[in-house]
């Protein structure tokens, strides 16, 4: 439909580009080192993991938004032993060091067990049935950074 072809473009590199300019953002710096492509982020945008909004507490500030869902795996043999992801590696063949619990952004159709139980099984290759998983004990907060 017209409506699907509309939000296509909407959110194509090319489009999410001139807006990042808009709001004075270098997109030249996206695909270096570290840093997603433009591609990338036109990807997350079009999937809705990752949405682009106006930062109401300052003019003309477009950020980007993600919920992202972290998991603190414990060893069942040594309760003290925490998984720990080390590096990244992107479809390009870049990497990245890394030092954080092993996550992933949700996607919109999901709530934050599905988004668990897809980080087991597509990131770590564990199935979830060998875990046990406790989701009373959530924490939820906020945190900005430049990326």
């Amino acid at each position: 439909t017209l409506a699907e072809v509309s939000r296509e473009l909407d959110r194509s590199p090319h489009i999410v580009g001139k807006m990042l300019q808009d709001y004075d953002i270098d997109i030249a710096k996206f695909g270096i080192c570290e840093a997603k492509t433009l591609e990338e982020l036109a990807s997350e945008v079009q999937n809705g993991s990752a949405r682009l909004m106006l930062d109401a507490t300052t003019h003309k500030k477009l950020v980007r938004v993600v919920d992202v869902v972290l998991l603190r795996l414990y060893s069942s043999h040594k309760k003290d032993r925490l998984l720990i992801e080390v590096a990244e590696k992107y479809p390009d063949g870049r990497r990245r060091s890394a030092s954080r619990l092993p996550g992933s952004k949700k996607c919109p159709h999901e709530n934050s067990q599905e988004t668990a139980i897809r980080i087991m099984k597509d990131l770590l290759g564990m199935s979830a049935d060998g875990a046990h998983l406790i989701f009373e004990h959530k924490e939820v907060y906020e945190e900005e950074m430049d990326s």
